[in-house]
């Protein structure tokens, strides 16, 4: 049972399943050089969304800004820090896959659970694919399940479909 909602929950992952920004869509439409002007200036002043739609554009190259995983990772670290909730996450998928900084669990662990101290839905669905994987310690199916039903409380789909896949159809079986 442990290996077939590993298996599930990775091909989630190698699908395209997750919220970072460098593997799906972006967050912010992109930006003007003008607008990247602004973003930084504001970014540097500690505005948390800003640093958040900087580090975007430097992940996706907008406004001319040449792509930079480890700048996206800086600025990502500066509006994490300050609770930025879709930052945390962000950050927890840059060490999860090892995207401008050394690829490790227990930092991507850190900011998914920070990111679910403010209710972040996929945080939670990560969190229990690093438990499935066995990357936080053994392997704990109690802790999987935990993971997924909070996940799919908050209305994470990649979190439903898995406890679907694993027999569990109504949340309160858990």
């Amino acid at each position: 049972m442990q290996r077939k909602i590993s298996n599930v929950m990775c091909a989630l992952v190698v699908s395209g399943g997750v919220g970072a920004f460098v593997v799906s869509a972006p967050v912010f439409a992109e930006k003007t050089p003008e607008q990247i002007k602004r973003l930084q200036l504001t970014a540097g002043l500690g505005d948390s969304q800003s640093q958040l739609a900087l580090a975007e554009a430097y992940a996706l190259g907008y406004g001319g800004l040449i792509v930079s995983e480890e700048k996206a990772v800086e600025w990502l670290t500066q509006a994490a820090l300050q609770g930025n909730t879709m930052a945390q996450y962000n950050l927890g998928d840059m060490y999860y896959f090892g995207f401008g900084v050394e690829k490790s669990a227990t930092a991507a662990h850190e900011w998914y659970l920070a990111a679910t101290a403010k209710r972040h839905p996929h945080a939670h669905y990560m969190l229990a694919l690093l438990q499935a994987q066995g990357e936080m310690g053994p392997s704990d199916e109690s802790l999987v399940r935990y993971w997924l039903k909070e996940g799919a409380s908050y209305g994470d789909p990649s979190a439903s479909y898995v406890l679907n896949q694993m027999g569990i159809d109504k949340l309160n079986r858990l």
